[in-house]
């Protein structure tokens, strides 16, 4: 399993600026960092598909924004769309796609404060999970789709699962793509999300957390 952390650690993390435009049939990780790059196997792939991950490190919280995308349909979902919606619709029209999902963590300001804005610019569906849903239900309007545990979307040829992982919020998610997973605040490079928050639980994070080790 290959994770990606949507969120800085408390050690720098790797920074990813590009997963995939390589096909799957040879399938690597591209991990971008001062000192040049690394590659990480993966272990199963479908050589039919051809998968794009690209990482924005965006706002002063340094949030990260993913696009995840089949890059051969050109369709991808935006997670956690913040901060910055014209950099993020820039990074989408540059590498040629056409956005279709947007795709909520969880209901947190630093990680939704752009879905008004990109709903202006984007008529598409707002993933989140049904316990955060009323968090965001203003800003997404009729374009919410509150989510349950196991429920999929795809993007072309690529399907992408939800997983429900409470703990940093009741209705925090993760997304299963492929043998890759977009954890949120769920999971950190070196850590977890807070648990000190008011719709927080400890003890739900840790059944989470297990929950993921288990993939």
């Amino acid at each position: 399993m290959a994770y990606t952390d949507s969120l800085r650690s408390r050690s720098p993390p790797a920074r990813i600026d590009l997963i995939g435009r390589a096909r799957k049939s040879a399938p690597y990780i591209v991990f971008v960092e001062e000192a040049g790059f690394m590659l990480a196997p993966l272990k199963s792939y479908d050589p039919a598909v051809m998968i794009l991950l690209k990482q924005l490190q965006l706002g002063p919280m340094r949030n990260f924004v993913y696009l995840i995308g089949d890059d051969e349909a050109k369709e991808c979902a935006v997670v956690d769309p913040a901060w910055d919606v014209p950099a993020i619709l820039s990074a989408v029209s540059q590498a040629g796609l056409r956005l279709t999902h947007a795709l909520l963590s969880h209901h947190h300001h630093d990680h939704t404060n752009g879905i008004g804005a990109l709903l202006k610019a984007r008529d598409i569906p707002v993933h989140v999970h049904e316990k955060d849903a009323p968090k965001v239900a203003a800003a997404a309007g009729g374009n919410l789709r509150p989510t349950r545990a196991g429920d999929r979307v795809a993007m072309g040829g690529l399907q992408v699962e939800f997983l429900h992982t409470p703990g940093h919020t009741e209705g925090s998610q993760c997304f299963h793509v492929e043998d890759r997973l977009v954890t949120g605040d769920t999971l950190f490079i070196g850590g977890c999300g807070r648990v000190d928050m008011p719709d927080s639980d400890p003890e739900k994070m840790y059944r989470s957390l297990k929950a993921l080790g288990g993939l």
